[in-house]
């Protein structure tokens, strides 16, 4: 039939028998060429930050109505703002490290995703292919921290406790190491607006180590632990 449309290009028509050769090659026929389709489900997830996870029994809140009460002369209104305008986090943690820390000082982000916690990362990739917005502690490493809560700060602004993180272990107690790399490490309380973000409480501390607090003139607020509270084996976390 393709012969009648066009004579010259199909000039000799096949016979029969060559017909069948053809099909049958057609069957049998395996190509030597493959492309390779890299499975994107198992690229290993890239983390917004890893973080301390203060455990809901740890109930921050609570502890500073207790502070105030054993502190009658430190001013109070700013809790209670916070409280009344339903201002306080819901959650809390210290960060230790953030992906913004890759410009900075990459070599510690990539030893936090490399040889420390890569397994971990690959696990619940496994587990979950949309991990963006969530957050899990380690499945595999099964990291902890200690947080010693150091002061408690504020300013007309936020709320934080200045804290010092330490004895970074796995779930066997083998020594992780690892160091915060998040400058003055810390746990935001609640801010004034949603406009303020937990983020400035590092830059509140900063103001703080640089400057000092004078109660008399100084927007920035303090309550020292007599004896530092310590939070221990609380679950590192990695957020997305």
């Amino acid at each position: 039939e393709l012969h009648s449309y066009d004579p010259i290009v199909f000039s000799r028509i096949p016979s029969d028998e060559e017909f069948e050769t053809a099909f049958g090659q057609a069957l049998t026929f395996k190509p030597d060429v493959r492309k390779v389709i890299k499975d994107s489900s198992k690229k290993t997830p890239k983390p917004t930050y890893y973080g301390i996870e203060i455990t809901p029994e740890n109930d921050l809140p609570f502890l500073i109505d207790q502070l105030f009460e054993e502190s009658p002369q430190s001013d109070i209104s700013f809790w209670n703002s916070l409280k009344k305008n339903e201002r306080v986090q819901e959650r809390f943690h210290v960060t230790l490290i953030h992906c913004a820390n890759r410009n900075t000082d990459p070599g510690s982000w990539n030893k936090y995703n490399g040889s420390v916690f890569k397994r971990d990362l690959i696990e619940l990739s496994k587990n979950d292919t949309n991990l963006r917005g969530k957050d899990f502690p380690l499945p595999c490493t099964k990291a902890t921290a200690d947080v010693s809560l150091i002061r408690l700060c504020w300013s007309n602004r936020l709320m934080c406790f200045e804290v010092k993180v330490s004895n970074i272990k796995d779930g066997e107690g083998n020594p992780i190491d690892i160091e915060p790399n998040n400058g003055y490490t810390h746990i935001t309380i609640g801010t004034a607006n949603e406009s303020i973000k937990a983020v400035d409480s590092g830059k509140l501390l900063k103001e703080l180590h640089d400057f000092g607090s004078d109660e008399g003139g100084s927007p920035i607020r303090t309550l020292e632990m007599v004896f530092p509270i310590v939070l221990e084996e609380l679950p590192i976390h990695v957020f997305f």
